[in-house]
């Protein structure tokens, strides 16, 4: 049984299809609640790897930050005939929520890329090999299914890659989720320098969840730790895993990426200064709406139209 999904780029489309292996996948015979248990199961996957890959691992549950769902918000498109093949558009790129550099054209496209790292064994990190292996046991890899391939082309760079989680990349997954504790890893970290200690070499780190993490840096690095105080930036180095919540307890430094300052024409201090909405529709020759009927939307869906309307309910309290 093989599950694909693909995405038009400028007239190209990526794609990754997911085939499962064994005598329980083949057409007719596989159950309908394990393919829609592989569909959601891998949207997580990728929701896992993407809160990674901007700097906030998801380890609790409830509902995923926007940008998150919005790199794992997969469509079908099609059921291919012959077999049961449905087709998935892959979201459009989602941006980031910080300023930071981040050399990567797509976050779901990234994504992607570092789950199929973890199931290689490349750079796995605990959250993604969590849920790389909870695909893998509800899907009950190695005994109902001989193994799940992932095969991901990709138009934009013309680059494949083909993965395979079987029994023993399972038992690999089992081995590295259960000995996390304490887990140090070469990573990066996202936060801000709130306060730094130039005699003792160490700082402390406020994370995007307003988590502390310490930092310990060498004399060479000082400057560069002054640079950062007060600013968000991300850090990289040899990082300690709370083994439970698995959030980044410290971080011995190796090198600094301050924010990017975007490219916008604004000043940067007149962007916190606190407006009024009658100045800043005066500034902008607008006309403040008198009705919310005046801001209806025809291309808005009920659900976001509920949801506008709401916030201003809220606000008129």
């Amino acid at each position: 049984m093989a599950l694909s999904t693909s995405r038009r780029q400028t007239g190209a489309m990526s794609e990754v299809r997911i085939q499962l292996a064994g005598e329980e996948a083949r057409f007719g015979k596989v159950p309908a609640r394990d393919v829609a248990r592989l569909l959601l199961l891998f949207e997580r996957a990728v929701a896992q790897a993407a809160s990674t890959v901007v700097g906030r691992p998801k380890t609790t549950k409830g509902r995923r930050e926007r940008v998150v769902d919005r790199a794992a918000r997969f469509r079908l498109r099609a059921i291919e005939e012959s077999s049961i093949v449905p087709v998935l558009d892959l979201p459009e790129p989602a941006p980031l929520l910080d300023s930071l550099e981040v050399d990567v054209a797509s976050l779901t496209e990234t994504a992607l890329a570092k789950l199929l790292d973890t199931a290689e064994g490349k750079h796995a990190h605990p959250v993604i090999a969590s849920a790389l292996l909870h695909l893998a046991d509800e899907l009950r890899i190695g005994d109902s299914y001989e193994s799940v391939t992932f095969d991901y082309r990709s138009r934009r760079t013309e680059a494949r890659r083909t993965v395979t989680v079987d029994r023993s990349v399972r038992s690999r997954l089992h081995a590295l989720v259960e000995g996390q504790a304490a887990a140090v890893r070469e990573d990066v970290v996202i936060g801000t320098l709130v306060e730094a200690d130039f005699e003792k070499h160490t700082a402390r780190l406020r994370g995007p969840l307003s988590e502390a993490v310490s930092v310990s840096f060498d004399e060479e690095q000082a400057d560069a730790i002054q640079d950062a105080l007060r600013r968000p930036a991300s850090f990289q180095g040899k990082i300690t895993y709370d083994a439970d919540t698995l959030v980044a307890r410290s971080v011995h430094l190796e090198r600094i990426s301050l924010g990017r300052q975007l490219i916008l024409g604004i000043d940067a201090d007149a962007f916190w200064t606190e407006r009024s909405l009658d100045e800043l529709a005066d500034e902008q020759g607008l006309v403040p709406a008198a009705q919310p009927d005046e801001l209806y939307d025809a291309e808005a869906s009920e659900e976001e139209r509920e949801a506008f309307m709401a916030a201003l309910k809220s606000l008129a309290r």
